[in-house]
């Protein structure tokens, strides 16, 4: 019950908008749907496949350290990682919110990765950086 709450509030503003696309807006939160590779990727972003590999490795690293598995720490990790790396927001955010959603269009990736959970998060990043 908590997840589904959480889940919910996560995309309650598509769902208000248009009732009808609950579960288009869920379900990856459920069941990550298969992507290809390039969906890791942002042109305008600069993320190619390299710096979609290299973030994820990198966000994999912090994200195994944290013990209290809350949107304020999993930013504060993540934020920490792109200012020590000097690249811009997108190019570490982008491949993980799709890593962790298997998606164009979602939440964003730390609100996806409270509702999923710590170990969910690392095997859905795990398997992206095998995609690539």
């Amino acid at each position: 019950p908590e997840k589904i709450l959480k889940t919910l509030l996560s995309v309650e503003e598509k769902i208000l908008k248009d009732p009808k696309t609950i579960e288009e807006n869920i379900k990856f939160y459920f069941k990550l749907p298969n992507y290809s590779k390039e969906l890791l990727t942002h042109e305008k972003m600069d993320v190619d496949l390299s710096q979609a590999k290299s973030s994820l490795l990198e966000a994999e690293k912090a994200l195994e350290k944290i013990e209290n598995w809350d949107e304020e720490t999993i930013k504060d990790s993540l934020m920490e990682i792109i200012e020590k790396n000097g690249i811009k927001n997108g190019q570490l955010l982008w491949p993980m919110r799709a890593a962790l959603t298997g998606s164009q269009f979602s939440p964003g990736a730390f609100e996806v990765a409270v509702v999923l959970g710590k170990e969910e998060s690392l095997k859905r990043i795990k398997t992206a950086i095998e995609k690539l």
